[in-house]
């Protein structure tokens, strides 16, 4: 059940990632979490320097979040 999985994360103060490569968890969870009062994290998935994303992507990933808010 997302819900128990969101407030065990909250109850123990752990971040919850929005992975980049993937684009996971979907919007519906990242909007649950939040309004739950979740910490959100971005993670690249990135193995090395050059898999990191932009700017301009990360940019794009936090406007995304905060319209959620």
């Amino acid at each position: 059940d997302l819900n128990k999985i969101i407030n065990v994360c909250i109850e123990n103060d752990v971040l919850i990632e929005r992975n980049l490569k993937y684009n996971l968890p979907d919007i519906n969870f990242i909007k649950l979490a939040l309004s739950k009062g979740a910490k959100i994290i971005i993670g690249s998935d990135a193995h090395s320097i050059s898999e990191l994303p932009t700017m301009q992507k990360l940019d794009e990933e936090w406007e995304w979040i905060n319209k959620m808010y």
